[in-house]
């Protein structure tokens, strides 16, 4: 692809800083709270302490390596490496099943897991129609993690619930207890739902950018909910507004191709 087109390189460089914005996430996550994936390896394996935390060390500086490759360029290596740990550590929580809505966990994660396999996909991309396949990988992939997260709301996910309250009373934004929060949680899941089978129906730019719009005021809610301590939560979810930025300038740059039966004298091609 060639990125010193304006609108090419704005969409790769939402990419790109969204895929490295998602592997620091993943190494400051790995570091402050450890990983499922090293959870799971304690308790299938004798793991002793020591031996756990110098595996989330040894993972934390991995994936700090792989955010500075990935600064320079969607290296294939590098981006096979980080999608592949951000989908084991979604698969690892569905098979523990202790997380709430473990079993569409996939799901939920699908927008992170496809970013960087999105960005090394966009850089390819020369003919048209590569170009619309990589427009229908984020598509399908931001869809199901609105979707999934849309589901999580209408089942009442508790951490969804702390979050509508504390941060309405602790920043003066609003008060509601629990019962008000459950209430806002279905409106919020119906519209994630909606939005996110529109955007596979038709990737519009308005419906794009509430996408992104929304994705960042969800990852923000974590730190606005505690403090600067969980950054590594928005870093974690940039895919969430990073992936709709990007399909908000590939849908104007990017158009469906016309019936041969359709074409008119007017028509025109595909120049994006």
């Amino acid at each position: 692809m060639n990125v010193t087109d304006p609108r090419g390189a704005l969409i790769d460089r939402a990419l790109q800083l969204g895929t490295v914005a998602t592997a620091l996430g993943a190494a400051w996550a790995a570091q402050a709270k450890g990983t499922p994936i090293g959870a799971a390896l304690a308790e299938w394996l004798p793991m002793t302490p020591a031996a756990l935390d110098a595996f989330h060390l040894a993972v934390t500086g991995g994936l700090i390596a792989l955010a500075a490759a990935l600064a320079i360029r969607p290296a294939a290596g590098a981006v096979f490496a980080l999608a592949g740990w951000l989908g084991l550590t979604a698969v690892v929580i569905t098979a523990r099943g202790e997380a709430f809505a473990a079993p569409i966990m996939i799901v939920a994660h699908a927008a992170r897991i496809a970013l960087p396999l999105a960005w090394l996909a966009w850089r390819r991309a020369e003919a048209p129609e590569a170009r619309r396949r990589v427009l229908a990988l984020m598509q399908v992939a931001i869809a199901a993690t609105f979707i999934g997260h849309g589901v999580e709301a209408l089942m009442g996910h508790p951490k969804f619930v702390d979050y509508i309250v504390v941060v309405g009373r602790k920043w003066h934004l609003w008060q509601t207890d629990a019962a008000g929060a459950l209430d806002a949680m279905w409106v919020i899941g119906v519209v994630d739902i909606a939005v996110g089978l529109s955007i596979i129906a038709r990737p519009t730019r308005p419906v794009a950018m509430h996408m992104a719009f929304w994705g960042a005021v969800t990852a923000l809610s974590r730190v606005l909910y505690a403090d600067l301590g969980a950054s590594y939560e928005v870093l974690i979810r940039a895919a969430h507004f990073t992936l709709p930025l990007a399909i908000a300038a590939m849908a104007s740059a990017v158009a469906p191709v016309a019936p041969a039966a359709a074409q008119t004298p007017r028509s025109r091609p595909v120049t994006a």
